[in-house]
């Protein structure tokens, strides 16, 4: 894999790893696609007849800002991800995600229960996205999302954002009371 590069071929890796749980690290572009965990290298440990480093299982975090991801890539990701129950952070700032991406991202959402906090900076969302998010925040039951980012996306979005916030400030009060029931429970 090329360094610093993520783009429909990697997302589809990335995808694999999600749904086998085994994510190694956390990275950006800045850490490269390396800095997630090199395929590269893992491949090049097994041809000397070495095992792979084993990293941290169970990611929580995936930084993914700064690279080549389109609403296509995104799809295999957020395809991963209604099966993957140990992310809770996903950012993709400065991607080119748009308004299909952000679709597939909501209906992840509608499985999801882990997911808690997406950051989508300036990712080509126009309006149309924001309107998407408020329909599909609102009508949804059961959505844990409880932070969304969207810096630097269409000017008209910063309109929406009290209703947006509303709706996510509900998300959180319900996530806190799921998780205090379970910890209830757990006694």
């Amino acid at each position: 894999m090329e360094q610093g590069i993520i783009d429909e071929p990697h997302c589809q890796w990335i995808a694999e790893q999600l749904d086998e749980g085994e994510p190694r690290a956390e990275g950006s572009k800045h850490g490269g696609v390396g800095g997630w965990w090199r395929e590269s290298e893992r491949r090049a440990e097994e041809e000397r007849g070495q095992p792979p480093k084993a990293g941290p299982r169970g990611c929580k975090r995936l930084y993914l800002n700064d690279n080549e991801i389109t609403g296509v890539g995104i799809r295999y990701i957020a395809d991963a991800l209604k099966r993957n129950r140990t992310l809770e952070e996903l950012y993709l700032h400065y991607t080119d995600i748009g308004d299909d991406g952000l679709r597939e991202l909501l209906l992840m959402l509608q499985v999801n229960r882990t997911l808690r906090h997406i950051e989508l900076g300036s990712c080509g969302i126009k309006q149309s996205g924001a309107d998407l998010i408020k329909t599909t925040l609102s009508q949804q039951k059961g959505i844990t999302l409880e932070h969304i980012g969207l810096f630097g996306n269409a000017d008209e979005i910063i309109d929406d954002l009290p209703e947006v916030y509303g709706v996510l400030t509900s998300n959180a009060s319900a996530g806190e009371a799921r998780r205090a029931e379970a910890n209830e429970q757990d006694r």
